[in-house]
Order: structure tokens, then C-alpha cells, then sequence
């Protein structure tokens, strides 16, 4: 994955430029303002009080998609987002220093507005640096998958775009062809094999020579797995988890992690608390108890009660469990505001503090479909490793699963997860679940 890996580096370089500029930004809109090199004194003020509102403007700018590699390679829509990106994050620090200015050692007026237009002026000359340097290049690869006579249609073909590469993809039925010829002729950088070829004494001796030449040799799920961000389930087997799910290193990010739960949920409460009175008047508007409590299977197979804001009707499931619908019928007027804002799962914070959930990770599914799912699907029991989540990789790019079919391709999705799970992940899980609460992109 080295071209992948370049492209993440030189975001984390577009980033990290971001966020160093905008002190430099902040030191320009001192110069300018007072009219001289700013005061040790001044400077230190500033530097600490503006540090945690430009992680915020960070943050803002991932929301709105200015990391993503579609508007890093468009100078124009580069501008352009930036321009509301920095509209934006003055307005929500305008607010910040409203609220928290008796505790700040700085009142500044003047200069923010000076910092805006000195950092939209730096950052954009940034982002031209970083076009001109980095992304204005198009990266290609051509692929040839290589596969037995059997389902060979099942694979992409031709090209195919992921992660800011575009992938020419070839699909060559394994036969009598001299694949180093066939490597050289069409310039191939990755070779994907999509069969059992360890048996294969002849195959596997030109393969490694070919690997010695330069060109990646990838076994299909890993190179699917780049392509989509998710686990082909149904071309797995129980070696791919002894290969890829390594739960005794995962026990560093897990223990740093639970504590990034409890302190983010405990911040959370407190600040939806405000909100909870107005919203259980609101949903008092219909018949029925504010809160709506469910049995879901949590980490390693436990039951557990989740809580929620009630969004249906009274009595919605008097005939039993059933599938959640887009635009569900049973669902109130205010319950489809709490959904298409993920309102409805504020309590769940609780439960994140209880150790019964996390912030990220598969969301937990009712005991009375995992016993259908678990036969169906192949390894779903699997996504019980980890404990649920309030958010997910599967929530952020797939919609709610209302179907088996809808549940088995948010299995890859979680499957993904578990095998790729870190801080970068969990991080960017997070800020893109904000982006969906932002646009109301909830069910």
C-alpha cells in the first residue's frame, strides 16, 4: 500500500501546514495590529488561548471535506472551501470568546478578524504550494488480477478510482501465458492473486521473482480491502483472522481509548444536558415514555439494555421485532428530527460510561435478529471482539441495515474496523459523524 500511504502522508503534511500557518497568522495579525514585533507577554497570551481554537478550525476544515484528495486536486474548489471553512470557524470562535472571554487573558476583537483574513491569504498560498507540489500529478496503476477460469467476472475491470488513485484493472484467467512477459509489456505495478495458489510450486517461484522487480504482489481481500475500506466476507476463512486481528496489540489503543470514551462522553452529557428537558417536552407530544429501552448483544456476546430517546409510536412493535424502515411509518414528526440528527442517541453516553459501549465501533444489533444474522453471514460474531459503538465505520459510509443484505455488507464494513482500528480511525470516525449530525444525514 505505498502509494496509499503517500497520499496519507502529504494530507498529514497538508494538516499539519494548516495548523502550524495559522499561528503564523495569528503572529502577523499581532504585527499588524499593534504595529510592532508583539510583547513575549502577548504572544504567550495568544499563543495559549488560540491553540485550542485552531485544533477547532482543524477540525472544522476535515468536516468539510478539505482533506478529501476530490478537493485537494481542484485548486479552485480548494479556495472556495477554505473561504467557508475560515467564515465558519471565526463565527464559532466569535462565540467561544464570547462565552469564555471572563476566564481568557485576551479580548480579541480586532485581531481575529485579522487572523481570518491573514490566514485565508497564508493558507491559500499553502494549498497552491501543496496542488503545485503534490496533488496535481494524477497517480495510476495498472493491475492485473489473476484468477482460476471460475467467476472471473466478479472482479472489477477496466478503471477504477479509490484514495486519489486510479487503478487500470486487467483480469487474466491463469493459463499457459508467461505472466513476467505479460508484466513488462503492459508496464503492471500490481499483481492481484484471487485464487489458492500456495500449492502452486511454479507460480509461487515467479511471483516472488516478479516481486523482486519492483511490482506489489497482493492477495485479493487485502487489495479489495484498499479499494472498498471494507472485508470481502465471503472470500475470507478463519487464517485471515489469525493473520489480520491481533487483539494482544490492540491492547494499548484499547485502554487509551476507553479513556478518550469516558472523558469525551462525560462532556457530552453535560453539554446535551441542557437540551434533554426540551427535547423530552417535545417528544411528550406524543403518547409514550420519554426514553425507549432495548436489548442489544454487546462485546464478546453480552446482553445488555441500550437507551434511547423515543422516536415511534406507542406500541410500534406490538407484534415483535421488525426492521427499522427509511421513513418508517411508526416513527412520530419530532422522532424523525431525533433520528435525522442522531438526538435520539444522546442517553447512549451512558452507556459508554457504564463500559457497556464506546464512542466508535459496530453498532450493537438486537438479540432477537443476531441468531438469523450470525447463520447467514458469514463470521458476523466476529464484529462482537470489540465493544459497540455509538458511531461507526459501517454508520458513516453505509446506511442503516434494514435487510440481511444491508447487514452483510455492513459486516465488511466492520470487519474493516476491527482489523484497521487506531486513533487516526477513531478520529476521523468521530469528526465525520459530526459532518452527517451537521447535513442531517441520520435515519
Amino acid at each position: 500500500m505505498i502509494y496509499r500511504d503517500k497520499l496519507l502522508w502529504k494530507k498529514m503534511i497538508v494538516l499539519g501546514g494548516d495548523f502550524l500557518w495559522l499561528f503564523v497568522a495569528l503572529f502577523a495579525a499581532l504585527f499588524v495590529r499593534r504595529g510592532h514585533w508583539p510583547e513575549e507577554a502577548i504572544w504567550a497570551g495568544h499563543f495559549w488561548s488560540f491553540l485550542p481554537i485552531f485544533l477547532l478550525w482543524v477540525a472544522i476544515f476535515f468536516i468539510i471535506d478539505l482533506y478529501h484528495y476530490k478537493i485537494l486536486q481542484n485548486l479552485y474548489r480548494t479556495l472556495f472551501s477554505l473561504f467557508g471553512g475560515v467564515l465558519i470557524a471565526t463565527f464559532l470562535t466569535a462565540i467561544f470568546f464570547y462565552i469564555f472571554l471572563p476566564i481568557t487573558v485576551i479580548s480579541p476583537k480586532v485581531t481575529l478578524i485579522l487572523v481570518s483574513v491573514v490566514s485565508f491569504t497564508i493558507l491559500g498560498s499553502w494549498r497552491g504550494f501543496c496542488y503545485l507540489v503534490f496533488f496535481r500529478k494524477i497517480w495510476r496503476q495498472n493491475v492485473l488480477i489473476l484468477t482460476n477460469d471460475d467467476g472471473a467476472d466478479r472482479f472489477p475491470f477496466g478503471m477504477v478510482k479509490s484514495g486519489g488513485i486510479e487503478y487500470d484493472i486487467s483480469v487474466l484467467p491463469l493459463n499457459s501465458f508467461d505472466i513476467g512477459q505479460i508484466v513488462k509489456e503492459q508496464k503492471i505495478d500490481e499483481i492481484v492473486v484471487a485464487f489458492d495458489y500456495k500449492k502452486d510450486y511454479n507460480l509461487a517461484r515467479d511471483l516472488v521473482k516478479i516481486a523482486s522487480s519492483g511490482v506489489k504482489i497482493l492477495e485479493w481481500p487485502l487489495f479489495y480491502e484498499k479499494i472498498y475500506a471494507k472485508i470481502p466476507v465471503a472470500e475470507i476463512d478463519h487464517f485471515w483472522f489469525l493473520h489480520h486481528t491481533d487483539e494482544a496489540e490492540k491492547k494499548g489503543y484499547e485502554r487509551f481509548k476507553r479513556f478518550l470514551d469516558i472523558f469525551l462522553s462525560f462532556f457530552l452529557l453535560i453539554c446535551f444536558s441542557i437540551l434533554l428537558p426540551f427535547l423530552a417536552l417535545s417528544i411528550k407530544s406524543s403518547k409514550g415514555p420519554i426514553f425507549y429501552r432495548q436489548k442489544r448483544v454487546g462485546k464478546n456476546g453480552k446482553i445488555f439494555t441500550l437507551v434511547k430517546l423515543r422516536t415511534m409510536k406507542e406500541g410500534a412493535e406490538e407484534n415483535g421485532a421488525q426492521w427499522a424502515e427509511e421513513n418508517d411509518p411508526r416513527t412520530t414528526w419530532f422522532g424523525r428530527f431525533l433520528r435525522r440528527t442522531r438526538l435520539d442517541e444522546i442517553p447512549q453516553l451512558w452507556n459508554i460510561l457504564k463500559g457497556e459501549m464506546s464512542l466508535v465501533g459496530p453498532r450493537p444489533e438486537r438479540p432477537e435478529f443476531t441468531a438469523a444474522l450470525a447463520e447467514k453471514i458469514p463470521f458476523y460474531n466476529h464484529r462482537h471482539i470489540v465493544r459497540p459503538g455509538l458511531t461507526g465505520h459501517a454508520q458513516i459510509v453505509h446506511p442503516y441495515a434494514a435487510s440481511i443484505e444491508d447487514s452483510l455488507e455492513k459486516v465488511a464494513y466492520d470487519l474493516y474496523y476491527i482489523k484497521n482500528r487506531s486513533l487516526f480511525l477513531y478520529c476521523k470516525i468521530i469528526l465525520r459523524t459530526i459532518k452527517s449530525i451537521l447535513i442531517f444525514q441520520g435515519r
